[in-house]
């Protein structure tokens, strides 16, 4: 019996860009079956698939008649080859592209309306899993796909600043090469960081959490006692400071504390104190680590790593602290964006939340990176100034 041709793959799928969607669609169903396609030869077939579906202009309406059933073989098909010690390495990035294609708000939105948000919240999560994607590679993949597109607004002198994914990107992969430069000093401990909402702080805050150094948020809210009950009992060796009221109770525990090697200000207000580094004494060590070595770590982290631990505000006790892996900070991304499937890149969030508060923190600002949608800074909770920036 005469085998079927095989498909001309190149040709297929630069059809399938620019004709109707809808045909799109149904040529592709096939493809994604691959029945013609050799085992050896899928790994590529499946790429140029979800290569063609992580395309906005091309794979957003394709999705939009694309049959779920067809997404989850394709889904499951990656997954299997997760599990092949012989194929994982090639399918990882692979599945971080799926994973980008499955967290689009459409797709979000049929999925919920087939009642089918556990069964593919299980699907996601073993994709997640299986192919360790940190919070380093979701960061990593939302700058390179957003660019020159707006991450923050920070309000000041009645105008708003804004800052780019990629400038953000930069900043972060500086600041997280600039912590690394610290690592023997402070024999690898935990970085803090005391500070009501700022730009420096977010990013701080996500230098640590894409490059794999263990952050401890200290509620700016905390006592003297407790910020120096946190800071032992979280073993840490390097704080980040903001505000002339925060560094006075640091300073006021310091010598209580012999494993807090180094204490950075991250404005001008405190920078005279006693053995305080200003923040940009800091980034000029940067030249320390090369690129390289910090896409080494990223490369290196695991889903079940220790990403952050987060401290309750201490008013009914001593503060506990929570421990939050990868795994906890990536997955609950994606579970949340099943459970509010109508979010999605085109959304602002105007954020009032302290980030030292699971809420805004993870909803509000790590939602936006995972949603690409842009974190406006609120310029103080009061009810008149929330409604005028809303307008």
């Amino acid at each position: 019996m005469k085998s079927d041709p095989q498909p001309d793959e190149s040709t297929t799928f630069d059809e399938l860009r620019e004709i109707d969607p809808t045909e799109a669609a149904e040529r592709l169903v096939p493809l994604i079956a691959a029945e013609t396609i050799e085992p050896g030869r899928r790994n590529d077939h499946d790429a140029q698939i979800i290569d063609l579906l992580v395309d906005r202009r091309a794979g957003d309406p394709i999705l939009d008649h694309l049959p779920l059933a067809s997404i989850e073989e394709l889904a499951d098909r990656v997954q299997i080859r997760l599990r092949l010690p012989e194929e994982s390495s090639a399918a990882r990035p692979i599945a971080w592209q799926l994973l980008d294609v499955l967290r689009r708000s459409a797709l979000l939105c049929r999925i919920s309306e087939a009642e089918a948000t556990s069964a593919w919240a299980d699907r996601i999560l073993d994709l997640v899993e299986t192919s360790h994607f940190t919070f380093g590679h979701l960061l990593t993949q939302r700058a390179a796909g957003y660019g020159e597109r707006t991450l923050f607004r920070v309000p000041g002198d009645g105008s708003n600043r804004r800052v780019s994914w990629r400038q953000v990107a930069g900043r972060v992969d500086l600041i997280a090469r600039s912590l690394m430069s610290l690592s023997a000093e402070i024999d690898a401990r935990p970085i803090a960081i005391l500070s009501t909402n700022s730009l420096q702080m977010a990013l701080v805050d996500l230098a640590c959490l894409s490059s794999g150094i263990v952050n401890v948020m200290v509620p700016a809210t905390s006592t003297e006692t407790d910020v120096a009950y946190i800071l032992e009992h979280a073993d840490v060796g390097a704080l980040f400071v903001s505000g002339a009221d925060q560094m006075k109770k640091v300073l006021n525990v310091r010598d209580q504390l012999p494993g807090l090697r180094q204490v950075i200000s991250l404005d001008a207000t405190a920078v005279s104190a006693r053995d305080v580094t200003p923040f940009e004494h800091l980034l000029a060590r940067s030249t320390e680590v090369t690129p390289a070595e910090l896409q080494d770590r990223r490369d290196l982290q695991q889903i079940d790593d220790l990403a952050t631990v987060m401290y309750t505000s201490g008013t009914t006790g001593t503060p506990k602290g929570i421990c939050f892996s990868q795994r906890n900070i990536v997955f609950k991304r994606f579970a949340r964006a099943l459970a509010l499937p109508e979010i999605g890149e085109d959304d602002r969030f105007l954020c009032y939340l302290p980030l030292f508060h699971t809420f805004g923190r993870f909803f509000e600002m790590t939602g936006c990176v995972f949603w690409g949608a842009t974190y406006c800074f609120a310029e103080d909770p009061s009810v008149d100034t929330l409604s005028r920036q809303m307008r």
